[in-house]
């Protein structure tokens, strides 16, 4: 595990996870290539998106992400 702050290489990766993210949430319902079809299916993909950055630096994860959204991560709440 790295920091977002300090290793080029982690920030660069969490860096891509979230402009993918904001693609995917600009481009819902547009009908682009980028459109994935529905809010559930955007959801799904953030939160691998989450995953993997968790992966690369907890301290990042915990700064970007809601009570709600640890509690789904982490199974103790299901959508």
């Amino acid at each position: 595990m790295c920091s977002y702050i300090t290793c080029r290489r982690c920030r660069d990766k969490i860096d891509g996870l979230l402009f993918s993210n904001a693609r995917i949430q600009a481009n819902l319902g547009t009908g682009s290539i980028f459109d994935v079809g529905s809010d559930s299916a955007a959801k799904d993909i953030w939160h691998g998106y989450l995953r993997e950055i968790r992966s690369e630096d907890e301290i990042f994860y915990q700064s970007i992400t809601t009570i709600e959204e640890r509690a789904v991560l982490s199974g103790e709440v299901s959508i």
